[in-house]
């Protein structure tokens, strides 16, 4: 499988993808902004509120928003409701925001 890269790539939002970032993710102690829906049902969702170290920003739905750089729009733009999720691999960060809830 290719290497994760995270600066600066959108990666796409697949349950096996999104476990591989937390582990890259705890495993390097960073921090990322994970766009993904809210959805409370995935066997990750759970380890996603663990590791907030901030609130929650939702997006605003607007043309534009799930564009390629080649101009495409995704086709599930302006249906899909989309968070920022601020997380960290950091678990005395993520625990400090945790106790503040």
């Amino acid at each position: 499988m290719e290497e994760l890269r995270f600066w600066g790539r959108l990666l796409p939002n697949l349950p096996p993808q999104v476990i591989l970032e937390f582990r890259k993710v705890r495993r390097d102690r960073c921090s990322m902004v994970l766009i993904a829906q809210r959805w409370e049902s995935q066997p990750w969702f759970p380890i996603l509120q663990e590791m907030l170290y901030k609130t929650p920003v939702t997006l605003r739905t607007h043309r534009g928003l799930l564009t390629d750089p080649q101009g495409n729009h995704h086709p599930l733009e302006g249906i899909l409701n989309l968070t920022a999720w601020p997380v960290s691999g950091n678990a005395s960060r993520a625990r400090a925001y945790q106790m503040r809830r």
